[in-house]
C-alpha cells in the first residue's frame, strides 16, 4: 500500500532511504550492477528477517522487501 502525503506525493521513510543508500552504495564501492544490488539486498533482508522481527514489525519487513521489488522491477523491465 502506498503511502501519500496530504499532498498526494509519496512518503518515504528512512528504511526507504537506507534501503536506496545501501543499493547505491553496493554499486558505487563494489562495482555491482542495479540488478546485482537489488538481489543482495533483498537477500540481506530474507536473511536477517527473524533476527529483526524482535525489533522491528514483519510489516517493516515486509514493506522494505516490496520496495526492493518495485525499484527491480522498473529499472530491470
Amino acid at each position: 500500500m502506498k503511502e501519500c502525503s496530504n499532498n498526494n506525493s509519496r512518503i518515504f521513510y528512512h528504511k526507504d532511504v537506507a534501503t536506496i543508500e545501501r543499493l547505491v552504495t553496493a554499486m558505487n564501492k563494489k562495482n555491482v550492477k542495479l540488478e546485482q544490488a537489488i538481489n543482495r539486498a533483498m537477500s540481506s533482508v530474507e536473511e536477517n528477517e527473524i533476527a529483526t522481527v524482535a525489533t522491528d514489525s514483519v510489516t517493516d519487513t515486509e514493506h522494505e522487501l516490496h520496495h526492493m521489488r518495485v525499484i527491480r522491477n522498473r529499472y530491470l523491465s
